[in-house]
Protein backbone atom coordinates (compact mmCIF):
# COMPACT_ATOMS: atom_id res chain seq x y z
CA UNK A 1 0.00 0.00 0.00
CA UNK A 2 2.45 2.87 -0.89
CA UNK A 3 -0.32 5.39 -1.22
CA UNK A 4 -1.10 5.19 2.13
CA UNK A 5 -1.76 8.78 3.58
CA UNK A 6 0.34 10.19 6.29
CA UNK A 7 -0.15 11.53 9.38
CA UNK A 8 -1.90 14.72 8.64
CA UNK A 9 -2.60 14.21 5.09
CA UNK A 10 -5.97 16.11 3.43
CA UNK A 11 -6.64 12.14 1.92
CA UNK A 12 -6.47 11.22 5.53
CA UNK A 13 -8.31 14.28 7.20
CA UNK A 14 -11.66 13.39 4.71
CA UNK A 15 -11.16 10.06 5.50
CA UNK A 16 -11.56 10.41 8.89
CA UNK A 17 -14.50 13.10 8.83
CA UNK A 18 -16.28 10.58 6.21
CA UNK A 19 -15.99 7.83 8.73
CA UNK A 20 -17.42 10.61 11.40
CA UNK A 21 -19.96 11.72 9.41
CA UNK A 22 -21.19 8.00 8.71
CA UNK A 23 -20.91 7.18 12.52
CA UNK A 24 -23.02 9.86 13.68
CA UNK A 25 -25.46 9.07 11.03
CA UNK A 26 -26.52 6.81 12.86
CA UNK A 27 -26.19 7.15 16.56
CA UNK A 28 -25.62 9.77 19.33
CA UNK A 29 -22.05 10.21 19.72
CA UNK A 30 -20.45 11.65 22.97
CA UNK A 31 -17.08 11.39 22.09
CA UNK A 32 -14.81 9.93 19.04
CA UNK A 33 -11.32 9.62 20.07
CA UNK A 34 -8.68 8.58 17.67
CA UNK A 35 -5.56 6.44 18.87
CA UNK A 36 -3.04 4.32 17.70
CA UNK A 37 -0.68 4.91 14.86
CA UNK A 38 -2.35 7.82 13.14
CA UNK A 39 -3.00 9.76 16.73
CA UNK A 40 0.62 9.82 17.13
CA UNK A 41 1.75 10.09 13.13
CA UNK A 42 3.49 7.00 13.12
CA UNK A 43 1.49 5.61 10.38
CA UNK A 44 3.00 2.77 8.28
CA UNK A 45 2.02 0.34 5.42
CA UNK A 46 0.09 -1.71 7.87
CA UNK A 47 -1.70 0.82 9.47
CA UNK A 48 -5.59 0.92 10.52
CA UNK A 49 -7.68 3.50 11.60
CA UNK A 50 -8.05 3.07 15.56
CA UNK A 51 -11.58 5.34 16.97
CA UNK A 52 -13.32 4.86 20.29
CA UNK A 53 -16.75 5.75 19.90
CA UNK A 54 -18.18 6.66 23.60
CA UNK A 55 -22.62 6.86 22.60
CA UNK A 56 -24.79 9.17 24.64
CA UNK A 57 -27.47 6.42 24.22
CA UNK A 58 -28.79 5.50 27.48
CA UNK A 59 -29.68 2.11 27.96
CA UNK A 60 -27.26 0.84 24.48
CA UNK A 61 -24.80 -1.71 26.57
CA UNK A 62 -27.88 -3.30 27.61
CA UNK A 63 -29.89 -3.87 24.03
CA UNK A 64 -26.82 -5.22 22.70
Amino acid sequence: MADKPTNGSVPEAQLLREIVDRITAHVNVKHIILFGSYATGKVHEDSDIDLVVVLDEPGFAQDY
